[in-house]
């Protein structure tokens, strides 16, 4: 039986895909049969969380979530769909072409012209991204219009196993955008934000209370587009 199975870096991704509000360790199957899990940040952590899909029966591989704006004619909100991952030293992971297809086309009916969509390089990078000259320098350097920190090591379980595999990623900061400082710290190795001890004291630097209020407001855009894509892409169903 075809089922696919999704790997969400942070709980607050994965619900864009119908999971439980309080996200329990583990894999969770929502009601058209698809797995769930939430990873944590970065590769090794992503690689794991697909290797337990994998495990418990699931046939096809997506990374799902936000991603950061390399090309800057993306913003917040914008819909990632890669052909193909990138990593930092230019290798090339493609998704899969059927897959992609189907899913391409149920994500362009839905959305239409409420959230642009491109199909063009994500990079997997294996640190953040944070600047707007970093992000300048990756895209030159890699010809990847968005990065994130996970799908190269979920697709290259898919490889491993002979899966199809699949990215969907929402764009969360624009190129010209800069991260709150300690964004990345303050996500656990369950995929969660640390509570308000963490958060506030990187809120009581000046400037930075700003910098999250403005994260905050992207997120809220691309959360909405993740969860749009989401309910479109019928992964399980579309899955070849």
């Amino acid at each position: 039986m075809s089922r696919a199975g999704v790997v969400a870096a942070l709980s607050l991704e994965a619900r864009a895909f119908g999971a439980r509000r309080r996200w329990r360790p583990g894999i969770e199957i929502l009601p058209d049969g698809t797995l769930l899990t939430v990873s944590g940040m970065g590769l090794a952590s992503a690689s794991a969380a697909a290797r337990a899909l994998v495990a418990a029966g699931a046939t096809g591989l997506v990374s799902c979530g936000v991603a950061g704006g390399l090309d800057p004619q993306w913003r917040a909100g914008a819909v990632m769909l890669p052909q193909e991952v990138l990593s930092v030293s230019g290798a090339r992971l493609p998704t899969t072409t059927r897959w992609h297809e189907r899913v391409h086309a149920s994500i362009s009916a839905a959305l239409r012209s409420a959230s642009p969509l491109s199909h063009a390089p994500l990079l997997t990078s294996p640190v953040a991204i944070e600047t707007p000259a970093q992000k300048i320098a990756a895209f030159r350097g890699s010809g990847a219009v968005a990065v994130d920190m996970e799908s190269l090591a979920v697709g290259e379980v898919a490889r491993q196993f002979g899966l199809s595999f699949l990215v969907i990623r929402v764009v969360i900061d624009a190129a010209h955008d800069v991260l709150p400082a300690g964004l990345a710290a303050a996500a656990n190795a369950g995929g969660r934000l640390r509570g308000s001890g963490q958060l506030a004291r990187h809120l009581l630097v000046p400037g930075e209370l700003r910098a999250w209020w403005q994260f905050a407001r992207r997120f809220r855009a691309a959360n909405a587009s993740l969860s749009s894509a989401a309910r479109a892409a019928d992964l399980t169903a579309s899955l070849p």
